[in-house]
């Protein structure tokens, strides 16, 4: 279904180019690249490609006559990401086939300022406390995956998800998914579950954010929230807090704070995270099911970053505590100490070259508590970027510093990147 449907948008989004009174709008933007990459530990070596892709059709609109409400207008929408065609050949009988193994479609009915989801994987996660953890960028230096969130079953199947926009006082929705359908064996029949929530801003200085849900099955419940305030230009700081409470269990939550302060192109910021309890569905035959446990764990950051006080260079330091309440106390104190540093050198209005280094050193090891990564983006000609780096001791995991995961071998890359 999803290849037929791939292969239709595609169909369609040619005709739309070419029709002369095409009611059908598009929008679409992407990159691809290749990296080359070397383990001098292993002397392992090879390429890795990756992709990602966007792309919004505007299936038509219905006259603001028709619609009912002056004004108005009535339209189907329908959205692709991370969308990769690839025709391969079956070995057994030659066939060709298309594969979309990646591909995320939605559809919409839009109305104005309510919005529903008719073909579409709603997501019900709802992470605000996420956890800080230093350079969380493309290529996935740090995960930062053991935050709690709220993450319900994983409703697969179908949904219907109605927004409805509230102007600049913000926006609130509902969201309806199954894990199954009406077909008998496979996935789980009868499996709902419900979320619903809301970002308000009833004034300028201040947005609130709450989200929850509930599974009907299993009754787990979960909720989110998140308070967002800016008093001057400037400042801001936010406080919040998701919870997971299964069925029969205890409250497990994670909580977040943040305060920053940026005066010119200098950012100066200060975060807190706290987590108890533990966070996974006392069914064990629920698709939810996920140990994530903490006992009063409480990380601290501080940091400065500086964007561009002296022309075209990046600079950032900061300093990381973490589970500074363990009852005995860590010896020595798990402390960290991350750093990036950047400068960009013009070669002309469209092409540049920027030197980078980024690197983090882990008080709170023997030994293997540097990560390093040193190298340079190239921006040579229109849309493609080159990066030549050298990385070593990369690790991947929120509990840094103190608890390395992940690979340490050093790797040499490098990676051409064309964006459209």
């Amino acid at each position: 279904m999803k290849k037929a449907i791939v292969l239709l948008l595609a169909l369609m989004l040619v005709g739309a180019i070419f029709a002369e009174d095409s009611k059908v709008t598009y929008s679409v933007s992407g990159d691809g690249w290749v990296k080359w990459g070397y383990n001098l530990e292993t002397n392992n070596h090879g390429f890795n490609n990756g992709y990602d892709l966007e792309a919004d059709i505007s299936l038509g609109t219905i006259a603001a006559s028709k619609a009912g409400a002056e004004g108005e207008t009535v339209y189907g929408k329908v959205s692709l990401s991370a969308l990769d065609i690839n025709l391969s050949v079956d070995a057994q009988d030659t066939a060709p086939a298309f594969d979309t193994p990646d591909t995320t479609i939605s559809a919409s009915i839009v109305a104005g300022p309510l919005t529903v989801g008719v073909y579409t994987a709603a997501s019900l996660t709802q992470n605000n406390a996420s956890h800080f953890a230093p350079y969380q960028d493309d290529d996935g230096d740090w995960d930062g995956a053991s935050d709690m969130g709220v993450y319900p079953t994983a409703y697969r199947k179908g949904s219907l998800k109605a927004t409805y926009s509230l102007g600049t006082m913000g926006s609130v929705y509902g969201t309806i998914a199954s894990l199954g359908d009406w077909a008998a064996g496979g996935l789980v029949n009868d499996n709902y579950a419900v979320a619903a929530g809301a970002s308000l801003t009833p004034v300028s200085m201040l947005t609130v954010a709450l989200g929850g849900f509930y599974d009907l099955e299993w009754s787990d419940m979960g909720f989110t929230t998140k308070v967002t305030v800016k008093p001057v230009d400037g400042v801001s700081a936010f406080v919040a807090l998701d919870g997971f409470m299964p069925d029969g269990g205890d409250l497990a939550m994670d909580a977040a704070v943040n305060v920053a302060a940026t005066f010119g192109k200098t950012t100066i910021g200060a975060d807190v995270w706290y987590a108890d309890g533990t966070a996974n569905s006392t069914h064990a035959a629920s698709p939810s099911s996920r140990v994530w446990t903490y006992d009063g764990r409480l990380d601290a950051k501080v940091s400065i970053a500086d964007t561009g006080t002296v022309e075209n260079l990046a600079a950032s330091v900061a300093l990381y505590a973490i589970d500074v309440m363990a009852d005995p106390a860590h010896d020595p104190m798990l402390i960290g100490v991350a750093d990036s540093i950047s400068y960009k050198i013009a070669l002309s209005d469209t092409t540049y070259v920027t030197p980078y280094q980024k690197a983090v050193y882990d008080l709170g090891v023997a030994d293997d508590n540097l990560y390093l990564s040193v190298g340079a983006n190239a921006m040579l000609f229109a849309n493609t970027l080159f990066t030549v780096d050298y990385t070593m001791n990369k690790k991947n995991n929120l509990s840094f510093p103190g608890a390395w995961a992940g690979y340490a071998d050093p790797v040499f890359s490098i990676k051409a990147k064309v964006s459209f």
